[in-house]
């Protein structure tokens, strides 16, 4: 038994030691492989390195190529020097290289204002104090011009004009802000009518049914009464023409229908009877208080042409017929059938 065991134990350190001879070169092999691998990478390189270093240059290549891509979009999308905008945006202007804001430039034949944010104005501003218009495309405007509906004038320097402004043989009133008056217009204490033009007019002036008198020379609107080619016109307070039976103070007075004149009475006889029943009147004395009836009655004897009869009232009833002052001429019958300044009066009326 102990023969046995103990050959078992020879055999098993035979078997260890050809297990270590057996090893031992593939470690030598593999320090070998470890100390030459710097050298042989150095001339033929393993697969693996080749596709390592491939990979690397072609992720290297996609970098600079990258670069060089966003260098040029840069370069690319970098803003040129001039005008940009337009087609509905905003107009800027850009000079070497900057954004050009809170100046005037001028291009091209016109003056341009660009605001703080660099954008071109448009429209009606004021700069430093003034006004100026400029049209959608940021030209600053001269002469007549219009923006939002509204009429301005600008001087040759573009300032825009307020006040009153002739040109083109007209006067036009501008207010405070350049915009163009039309209408009934007031300045300077006076008023004034401006047509749907601006042009200030002059003359007699119809605006719906209401006629209105603008002196000739000055446009200034007349009011009260007022003299024209001889003839007299009411002009209200407010400028408007009266017409009809109008009370002006205490005093009622008969102006045309239509025209608004005053009809005058006839100043002066221009016929025969006529002269005789001036003459007549006077020479003829007065037959006394409340006998202006009596009086007519002998007015018209002295001078020929019958004896009336009658009191007042009828000579009222017979003789007076008419109302319209257009009518009236001298020698003729004036009449009320009654009145409340007497008590004879309110009786007997009054001639």
């Amino acid at each position: 038994m102990k023969a046995i065991q103990h050959f078992a134990a020879i055999s098993s350190f035979f078997l260890l030691c050809s297990t270590s001879v057996a090893t031992a070169p593939q470690i030598a092999r593999a320090e070998t492989a470890a100390e030459t691998s710097g050298a042989l990478t150095d001339t033929i390189p393993s697969q693996e390195n080749v596709d390592l270093e491939s990979n690397s240059e072609v992720e290297t290549n996609s970098e600079e190529d990258s670069v060089s891509a966003g260098e040029n979009q840069a370069t690319s999308t970098l803003p040129e020097d001039g005008w940009h905008g337009g087609a509905g945006e905003p107009l800027w202007y850009q000079q070497n290289g900057i954004k050009v804001t809170n100046r005037w430039l001028f291009s091209g034949s016109s003056w341009f204002y660009l605001s703080s944010d660099g954008t071109a104005f448009t429209g009606v501003h004021e700069i430093e104090g003034s006004l100026y218009c400029f049209a959608d495309d940021g030209q600053m405007q001269t002469g007549w011009t219009r923006s939002d509906g509204t009429w301005y004038h600008a001087s040759p320097s573009g300032r825009l004009d307020t006040g009153w402004l002739y040109t083109g043989g007209a006067w036009y009133l501008l207010d405070q802000d350049g915009m163009m008056e039309t209408g009934i217009q007031s300045s300077g204490g006076s008023s004034y009518l401006l047509q749907s033009s601006g042009a200030m007019d002059t003359g007699w002036l119809r605006l719906g049914n209401t006629w209105y008198y603008l002196d000739p020379t000055t446009g200034i609107m007349q009011t009260g009464w007022v003299k024209v080619d001889g003839t007299w016109y009411w002009l209200s307070p407010s400028g408007a023409m009266a017409t009809g039976w109008t009370i002006i103070g205490s005093t009622r007075w008969r102006l045309d229908d239509y025209t608004g004149a005053l009809h005058e009475p006839e100043q002066a006889p221009t016929t025969d009877a006529q002269r005789r029943i001036v003459e007549a009147a006077q020479a003829t004395p007065s037959p006394g208080r409340n006998l202006c009836a009596m009086w007519v009655s002998q007015v018209f004897s002295r001078a020929g042409l019958g004896y009336p009869k009658g009191n007042a009232c009828d000579m009222f009833g017979q003789w007076c017929n008419r109302s319209d002052l257009r009518d009236l001429k001298v020698g003729m019958i004036v009449a009320v059938p009654s009145h409340t300044h007497t008590y004879m009066g309110g009786i007997y009326g009054h001639i």
